[in-house]
């Protein structure tokens, strides 16, 4: 069994900076928790949400696919789905 040393050591947190505080008025963070609470009223059991998760990660998909100039349409993305795994 091979160890690496490289995993023996501690990770070091890469070091964070500041650019300005980001702050948010009271009715910029009401309305989203009304928005947030309207999502889960929507979603209120795990089939909602997986359903709502499935369909943003095709959007994700669609989304790469034209950044790497792929052809993109949403049937050649089911195509693509529907091949078995090599």
């Amino acid at each position: 069994m091979c160890k690496l040393k490289s995993l023996s050591r501690p990770l070091r947190r890469a070091k964070m900076e500041s650019h300005g505080r980001i702050t948010m008025t009271s009715r910029q963070l009401q309305q989203l928790d009304q928005r947030l609470s309207q999502w889960r009223a929507s979603h209120a059991d795990t089939v909602q949400v997986r359903a709502a998760y499935r369909q943003q990660v095709l959007r994700f998909t669609l989304s790469s696919m034209a950044l790497e100039n792929e052809p993109v349409n949403p049937q050649r993305l089911a195509q693509l789905l529907n091949q078995p795994v090599r």
